[in-house]
């Protein structure tokens, strides 16, 4: 509705100016400053829109040749560079100046002459800037509250002036090793769980809902918990670090938590309320198994991507299986029954439609 009556008002005063000139009336300042201002207003709405496509569009595969014909067409508004997954709104912005249509002239002779490896290279590196920008669009707060502000736990102390403990990596049970090990695997997992979000292949299997796709995420990885250990409370640390990781309200706990943050709150146990909610809330939500014909996998996403052919199959199945090799090395060493459980849940991952 916001965009709708946007429209309306840069079509009405538009029209106004245009007849105001055509008539030999000189506009009044305040009708000039309000046609400045509403036409602004005009270019965020389509820039937001083209920027929504770009998301939306992210995991398609581009065309050189379409790439150019939308350049040597639409350069003045930078349509070539949204369908590339790249930055628009400078050409949006000036189209008024004839400076971008000659601009995407000399870009879609560039995409012609590019090698096919050259061109992809360019997309792909677009594809990443873009993939960061959706990642660092949701910061995560996590039920809306702060952690408590606590004194971090150590073992050893000095004679430091204020009388207060120095920090020691060996007092935390949650060690900065594995902190590092679940922040590098955050940087690959969380673009491609939000790009599943947005993929409107996948978005038309759940109401355009992205709630529901999150939900089936969090569904899959507490699944690789259970398959993982028969007891989920005997592995508070595995436990916690899925935690930390689930889409939470379409936010990730440990995407602006510090270590000693997360590793005072671990200790505190400050989070095992929140967590043991979250893993039970999982188990015993009913997402039907059945939801693609034949599978016989515990997990959901993987079969409805395999099944309708999408190209984000392979990455979620990485991402799945990256975060059950993490978690059973939470301790730093998996045990044999592990190893033989990451054997399942790897056929699960990648053969579930045909296990």
């Amino acid at each position: 509705m916001k965009n709708f009556l946007v429209a309306v008002c840069f079509i009405c005063y538009t029209s106004y100016m245009i007849f105001s000139i055509y008539y030999g009336d000189t506009p009044s300042v305040i009708g000039i400053i309000i046609f400045i201002i509403v036409a602004i207003m005009c270019f965020a709405v389509i820039a937001e829109a083209l920027d929504k496509y770009s998301m939306n569009n992210i995991d398609n595969n581009k065309s050189k040749t379409k790439a150019a014909v939308l350049a040597f067409l639409f350069g003045s508004f930078g349509i070539h560079k949204y369908y590339l997954c790249d930055e628009g709104s400078p050409y949006l912005l000036f189209c008024w100046t004839g400076i971008p249509a000659f601009i995407g002239i000399i870009n879609g002779i560039k995409y012609l002459c590019m090698s096919k490896d050259d061109f992809e290279v360019m997309v792909e590196k677009n594809k990443k800037i873009l993939n960061g920008k959706i990642l660092n669009s949701k910061p995560a707060e996590p039920y809306g509250n702060e952690l408590p502000k606590r004194e971090p736990p150590t073992i050893r102390q000095t004679n430091t002036p204020a009388g207060k403990p120095t920090f020691d990596d060996s007092s935390y049970q949650f060690k900065m090793k594995y902190y590092d090990r679940l922040k590098n695997l955050s940087l690959f997992i969380f673009p491609v769980f939000e790009r599943l979000k947005y993929n409107k292949d996948l978005q038309k299997e759940f109401d355009n809902n992205p709630q529901r796709i999150s939900e089936c995420i969090g569904y899959d990885m507490v699944q690789i918990l259970t398959m993982l250990y028969d007891d989920i409370r005997s592995h508070p640390l595995e436990a916690f670090s899925a935690f930390l990781l689930i889409p939470n309200e379409n936010s990730y706990i440990i995407n602006n938590r510090t270590y000693e943050e997360i590793a005072t709150a671990y200790h505190y146990k400050d989070y095992s309320v929140a967590t043991e909610e979250t893993i039970s809330f999982y188990i015993k939500k009913e997402i039907p198994n059945s939801i693609v014909s034949g599978n016989t996998s515990n997990l959901v996403l993987p079969a409805l991507l395999q099944y309708t052919k999408n190209p984000l199959f392979k990455f979620y199945a990485d991402a799945l299986n990256r975060f059950a090799k993490l978690i059973a090395l939470a301790d730093e060493l998996a045990t044999a029954k592990e190893q033989e459980n990451l054997i399942l849940i790897y056929n699960q991952i990648y053969s579930p439609t045909s296990l």
